[in-house]
């Protein structure tokens, strides 16, 4: 229990704990004693019973005043009226049925028991031992003074006495856990810390993965492929703009790749700008469905989707084998869903090799990061759909939770006319 607390925190919580615990306890015990005055006051209508009841009713108040009162002045009063119902009690008793409290001692426990459990002020192994062993020894004495005053012999209490060996041997025990948790405390804040330092580490490779192949990696694929002696001024300005973000170094403690800006009021424009870039690269793009509902995501969900869509698309022109791809938004009340589709080459999961960081780290990795899921079909000469769900109103800081889904899941679905959306429109 005490091992998640902080060290400067154990101690105290602990000797609060044990303290409701024993007047818990202290409670049952005076409730006990209640019902054995009434049963016996009942059984022998003929003998005086009731000073035993009100003694023991007495030590209400004195529980519930030691039980908010931490100091020692209340531990000190606490003894002292206990040990004075305990001695009206047992007197009225051994006075009333003296026959009865010769056999047994069962019946003079319930007194001495509130007072073994005192649990006195302050924390600590000695403290609480010291409370303890003083209640029982008032108690002891108490009763031995009333069984004197009627002329019976003390006899041996085992059950109060267990009960001291009982509280003792508790207290002694939270006083060992006390020090294994204040111990233990450094190193469990050393582990938290690397596992945060590992957390963000992680994150901060997947970001940095996403990032290197959004742009060094398809800038050197894009001059590798031309046939043109000179950069085109439009792919010049993207590579100047993209090294200036790697310069700059604001995707170090940026919380959203900041290779796409997006407004407080345009959640849309990561989609459409990323439309926009591969249709100037030649690509024919249609856009279907409602995309006024990627508004409804956050900032950095609203990101992720826009690179991962570009990066799709980008795939479409460099390993389909046509120039035409399919962009639909379907919207339910708790989720956005893009589905991108290409009537191209297609592919297999064994033909994708574990160097190609497109799919897996542009795309997947980077929707899972904001809570989403990708799902990815394609049969090799029936072109590829990509389906990217993103949850609505999920924490923008938060991980995904969600299990990862495997690149490939099978064979392309047929879409039926009837299944496209009816709200046809191309995105702008």
């Amino acid at each position: 229990m005490s091992v998640g607390l902080p060290a400067h925190l154990t101690s105290r919580a602990l000797s609060t704990a044990l303290s409701r615990a024993a007047h818990g306890m202290a409670y049952a015990a005076i409730i006990s004693g209640t019902v054995i005055s009434l049963g016996f006051a009942a059984a022998y209508p003929d003998r005086t019973i009731w000073p035993a009841l009100f003694a023991l009713l007495a030590m209400v108040p004195m529980v519930v005043w030691v039980q908010h009162s931490r100091r020692i002045v209340a531990g000190l009063v606490y003894l002292a009226v206990g040990a004075l119902a305990a001695f009206i009690y047992t007197l009225t008793f051994a006075a009333a049925l003296p026959e009865l409290v010769a056999t047994s001692t069962l019946w003079l426990a319930p007194p001495k028991i509130v007072l073994v459990l005192v649990a006195g002020a302050g924390a600590g192994l000695v403290r609480a031992v010291t409370w303890t062993l003083g209640g029982y020894v008032v108690a002891e004495t108490s009763v031995f003074l009333a069984l004197s005053q009627v002329g019976l012999p003390a006899a041996f209490d085992l059950l109060t006495f267990a009960l001291v060996v009982e509280a003792i041997g508790v207290c002694l025990l939270a006083f060992l856990s006390t020090r294994n948790a204040v111990r233990t405390h450094p190193r469990l804040q050393r582990a938290a810390r690397e596992e945060l330092l590992d957390d963000l580490r992680a994150r901060m490779e997947l970001r940095a993965a996403a990032l290197m192949h959004d742009t060094i990696l398809s800038h050197l694929a894009a001059i590798a492929s031309s046939s043109e002696q000179r950069l085109s001024p439009q792919q010049a300005e993207l590579i100047e703009r993209d090294l200036q973000v790697l310069i700059g170094q604001e995707w170090l403690h940026s919380g959203a790749d900041v290779t796409a800006d997006v407004g407080a009021d345009d959640r849309a424009s990561p989609l459409r700008d990323a439309i926009t870039e591969v249709r100037a690269q030649g690509l024919e793009v249609t856009g279907t469905g409602d995309f006024g509902s990627v508004m409804r995501l956050s900032a950095e969900q609203a990101v992720a989707l826009g690179l991962a869509a570009k990066q799709c698309l980008v795939n479409v022109i460099k390993h389909s084998g046509v120039m035409k791809a399919e962009v639909a938004v379907y919207a339910s009340e708790d989720e956005v869903s893009v589905m991108i589709i290409d009537a191209g080459r297609g592919f297999s999961d064994s033909s994708v090799g574990s160097d190609r960081l497109g799919l897996r780290a542009s795309v997947q990795s980077r929707i899972q990061s904001v809570g989403g899921m990708v799902q990815v079909w394609s049969t090799p000469g029936s072109g590829t759909s990509i389906l990217i769900q993103l949850p609505v109103g999920a924490s923008s800081t938060a991980a995904a939770t969600t299990a990862q889904q495997p690149l490939v899941s099978g064979p392309l679905p047929t879409i039926e006319e009837s299944e496209r959306p009816s709200d046809e429109g191309t995105a702008s």
